[in-house]
């Protein structure tokens, strides 16, 4: 906890401020009285007034400082995170903000956060009285990791709606030839056409790492997802993945070994199990630009199906770099690799080779807004002839997302998010397009 002494050098630094408010009169004098209440100890009273003000004041500096200062006096982080975040956004190198901002993160014991803002606030050889609440924070920081702080605990529920156009995959036409039969045509029955309908979907996610030494860290992930759909229920999913890992940092190099699972569930019974091991090396080039290299096998078991059995391989390369003081990143990468079948009666079209480009990013529009968005292309060329069409399977598929994430406190967010995929191919049965909208409500647990 900070000495009464630190406190009041925090509120000698809002009274300093005051004077670079903008805006309104009114405005400059509602900052102008929070302020005071602040300087005068009267917090709790300062929040309380300020608050009704967040929604047209909110985004100008001065009442960011203020309502900031007044929400961690009155015991609430989050909120003075949120506004310091805004005032940051606006003013980065403003002073007030930035120790607000670690004061916030300090009070919601996010450690690492914690230091890299007495790293930057360091950088800028801040005054003693500035350099004292520095210390007296490092040792708090310390103490907290001492305690096993630096153990990382996350989890998240989430759930909404949306609207799938083919959740079958099937193709638009209505009909279809077939060479094998002197290109007689079939029309389509009902099951063979796109059931578009609206869904469901929840999930639960829980996230665990824990340092072993100075080097390594323990990783573990699980995640639990659900698709109901409202009229198309052969094709309602459960979805249930783990991973246990390890993750070695030195330096500017990382190497990260995981084994994963996974149970698929389609239409109430059991379609696919994988198990799979990931062997993955990133290099940080410099602070902000990272290449990655990547190794993955993954066996396939279909307990209905099992001629389909299968064995994947799959390698390669990234690139991210960080833009605009952080506030986005963007990828690049390029994959490839091939499925075999695992038993000798399969069929010649289960093995097939594959290869890919992908390519996106995330962008920070706001303190609370983040918008992420990207877009793939798949090739992948099958083993022997389709019986029906009387050649090899030759797949192109195209895919594209973009969703935005507005977190409406520190806890709970709205994610819209849209999807698109259009798979053309030589054999007119595997072509298809696919429209996937969603909204849904994520709450993080802890």
């Amino acid at each position: 906890m900070l000495t009464r002494s630190a406190l009041a050098c925090l509120s000698l630094l809002a009274s300093a401020s005051i004077s670079q408010a903008s805006g309104a009169p009114d405005a400059a004098r509602i900052i102008a009285q929070g302020a005071a209440q602040v300087q005068a100890g009267q917090g709790v009273q300062a929040y309380r007034a300020l608050s009704p003000h967040v929604s047209w004041l909110a985004g100008n500096p001065g009442f960011d400082r203020v309502f900031g200062q007044a929400a961690l006096a009155a015991d609430q982080p989050s909120q003075a995170a949120f506004a310091f975040e805004r005032c940051l956004a606006v003013s980065p190198r403003d002073g007030l903000c930035r120790l607000g901002m670690l004061r916030a993160h300090v009070m919601l014991t996010e450690v690492q956060a914690a230091r890299n803002e007495i790293e930057i606030i360091s950088h800028s050889a801040p005054p003693p009285e500035v350099q004292a609440i520095l210390d007296e924070y490092m040792r708090v920081l310390t103490g907290k990791e001492s305690a096993g702080q630096d153990t990382r605990l996350n989890a998240y529920i989430q759930a909404g709606v949306g609207y799938d156009s083919n959740p079958n995959t099937a193709m638009s036409q209505g009909s279809l030839a077939l060479p094998a039969l002197g290109n007689l045509v079939f029309r389509m029955s009902p099951d063979g056409r796109p059931q578009e309908t609206g869904f469901n979907l929840t999930q639960f996610n829980i996230r665990y790492s824990t340092p072993l030494n100075a080097h390594w860290r323990l990783l573990a992930e699980g995640t639990a997802t659900g698709n109901q759909y409202w009229s198309a229920h052969s094709y309602d999913a459960a979805i249930v993945d783990g991973a246990l890992g390890l993750m070695r940092t030195e330096g500017s190099h990382r190497l990260t070994v995981k084994a994963q699972g996974q149970h698929y569930n389609l239409g109430g019974h059991g379609y696919r199990d994988m198990a799979s091991l990931l062997g993955q090396y990133a290099y940080a080039v410099t602070d902000r630009a990272e290449v990655n290299g990547f190794a993955h096998v993954t066996q396939m078991r279909y307990p209905k199906y099992s001629l389909n059995d299968a064995t994947r391989y799959a390698g390669g390369v990234s690139w991210s770099q960080a833009l605009g003081n952080g506030r986005a990143i963007y990828y690049a990468s390029a994959y490839g690799g091939r499925e075999v079948g695992v038993h000798s009666n399969a069929p010649a079209t289960v093995d097939y080779d594959f290869s890919g480009l992908r390519g996106g990013g995330m962008m920070l529009l706001s303190p609370r807004t983040q918008a992420e968005a990207g877009v793939g292309v798949e090739w992948r060329n099958y083993g022997g002839k389709e019986v029906l069409f009387g050649k090899a399977r030759r797949d192109t598929q195209y895919d594209a997302y973009v969703n935005l994430s507005h977190a409406l406190n520190r806890k709970l967010s709205i994610r819209p998010e849209y999807r698109y995929i259009n798979s053309r191919s030589n054999i007119e049965l595997r072509d298809y397009q696919r429209h996937i909208f969603s909204v849904s409500l994520r709450y993080e647990l802890f």
